[in-house]
């Protein structure tokens, strides 16, 4: 049986500089992103996956990093690793590159 992994990323500190048009986008509420983040990943858990966190300090460079859905499409043994376009989130696929190489 193959093991199913989902990879992940914590709401950093600077989560609240996260790339959004929504008009409300200075009531973002860290405390809140982790919260809603915990259950997230406690719903991952219960269908089965084992979940894999990035290295924190992607979550502290990156605003955006919690969007790891964003960085890579992994078919069977394959990843496609995105190019992202924002300026902001350029660099951020190489923490998610690493991890899956192991």
């Amino acid at each position: 049986m193959t093991s199913k992994c989902a990879l992940v990323s914590k709401p950093g500190n600077r989560y609240p500089e996260c790339i959004s048009s929504h008009p409300l986008r200075h009531t973002v509420d860290r405390s809140l992103a982790m919260e809603q983040h915990r259950a997230y990943c406690a719903a991952l858990t219960d269908l089965g996956l084992r979940i894999s966190y990035l290295d924190e300090r992607s979550a502290e460079a990156y605003p955006d990093a919690c969007f790891v859905e964003d960085t890579a499409i992994i078919h069977g043994e394959k990843a496609l690793i995105a190019r992202l376009a924002r300026e902001s989130r350029q660099g951020e696929e190489t923490h998610v590159e690493e991890v899956l190489s192991r």
